[in-house]
């Protein structure tokens, strides 16, 4: 009796179809019980930590599995002959020294789920055939998909606003502000200690960050002095600092509200880069009809063949109309493909100082400087030291005339 049901089960198998009977079943039974589920996810995918917005796991799977696989294979996300090396599994394997456990797990979840799938998919001869109905739905060009990613945003981040937190560590990081947080409360320590990321998190998080009226967020109004502000102002409106300062945060606000469809809606980017130093300038003996302007002055440095063509430095403060004095933080300029300078070296410089006397930038914070607003240049030669109360003195009274 025993010998007969062998018999039999083994005359069904050798007249059952040759193929993928099982790779077929098995693709199918994958996908709806392991990859759908990923689309439903309510904390969405891992593409969170690399891609703020723009791609979603869901711009590479459907509820069809049919249509998926040939959307993916004839879109090169999945690779045939290996299919554990499919450009799809490639990309969600990709992450960030700091992954946190949440998306680990994710992580490893979306790779299982979709490893096994892709070999199984690959085996089945019904989806061989598929036709597809396009390309995968990432609707958004490359360079707009590189700019809403969460390490370019950071990027921006660190060289517009994380550059400029020297101005703010005293009274708002908590290494150095125990006596503001006993009289202001824990709302003053909205730094986070050597932590760009996790600062710009809480300032979205707290509201420091206006995403309607991104040019109104107290990051932005209260060291400007548009609002109270328990420090004074730091930097003035419409000055170099203000202007990285909305750069970002306008930035920033249209792509948390998802308002970029092209890449021909992105800021241009800058072709220099700056880089704040530690080394301060004080200009002495300023012309009264100066008083309480926006000043810039660009240093230049000596070459063989004479001064350099490009600023090497450059800084925008006010004038103290008090004290007849402008004093400004340097800023190394450099192209965006040199590691720029983290201080000044000793030598001999050449300024050229700029006055906005007509004060354009209080009234357009957009406005920048123009040739007109040049007063006149002056040289001076030396070493630098570090901090604000040893700056560079230079008296400006040999300053020539433009």
């Amino acid at each position: 009796m025993k010998y007969s049901c062998l018999l039999a089960f083994a005359i069904i198998l050798s007249t059952a179809q040759p193929g993928n009977c099982l790779a077929e079943d098995d693709s199918s039974d994958v996908y709806s019980r392991r990859v759908i589920p990923l689309l439903r996810a309510p904390g969405g995918s891992s593409c969170q930590e690399c891609h703020f917005s723009g791609i979603e796991l869901s711009d590479f799977l459907t509820g069809d599995e049919s249509k998926t696989f040939a959307r993916l294979r004839d879109s090169g996300w999945i690779d045939l002959r290996q299919p554990q090396q499919s450009k799809l599994l490639t990309f969600i394997n990709r992450h960030s020294k700091g992954t946190s456990p949440a998306i680990k797990k994710l992580r490893q979840q979306e790779r299982e789920a979709l490893a096994s799938w892709i070999a199984a998919a690959a085996k089945n001869s019904k989806l061989a055939s598929a036709k597809s109905a396009g390309d995968i739905g990432i609707e958004l060009d490359a360079e707009l998909v590189r700019h809403l990613r969460s390490d370019r945003i950071l990027e921006r981040f660190t060289e517009n606003i994380w550059s400029e937190m020297g101005r703010c560590i005293n009274c708002h990081s908590p290494e150095r502000n125990e006596k503001q947080v006993k009289e202001h409360g824990e709302q003053m320590s909205w730094i986070v200690p050597h932590d760009p990321e996790a600062t710009l998190n809480y300032l979205r998080e707290s509201g420091l960050i206006d995403l309607s009226e991104p040019d109104q967020s107290e990051i932005r109004t209260k060291p400007t002095g548009l609002v109270d502000h328990g420090g004074g102002p730091k930097f003035p409106i419409g000055s170099l600092s203000d202007k990285r300062f909305v750069e970002f945060l306008r930035d920033y606000a249209k792509i948390v509200n998802d308002e970029y469809s092209s890449s021909e809606q992105l800021p241009k980017p800058s072709s220099i880069r700056l880089h704040a130093t530690e080394n301060f300038l004080r200009l002495t003996d300023l012309p009264t009809k100066w008083a309480d302007k926006l000043m810039r002055v660009d240093l230049y440095g000596l070459t063989d063949a004479g001064w350099s063509d490009h600023r090497i430095a450059t800084a925008e403060s006010w004038v103290n109309g008090k004290q007849s004095v402008w004093q400004g933080i340097m800023s190394t300029v450099s192209s965006r493909d040199q590691h720029p300078l983290q201080e000044l070296p000793a030598g001999s410089y050449l300024a050229k100082v700029y006055v906005d006397q007509a004060e354009r930038m209080r009234a357009d914070p957009d406005a920048t400087f123009a040739e007109s607003d040049f007063v006149g240049s002056m040289e001076f030669d030396g070493d630098w030291k570090l901090g604000w109360r040893e700056p560079k003195i230079v008296d400006s009274r040999q300053m020539k005339d433009k």
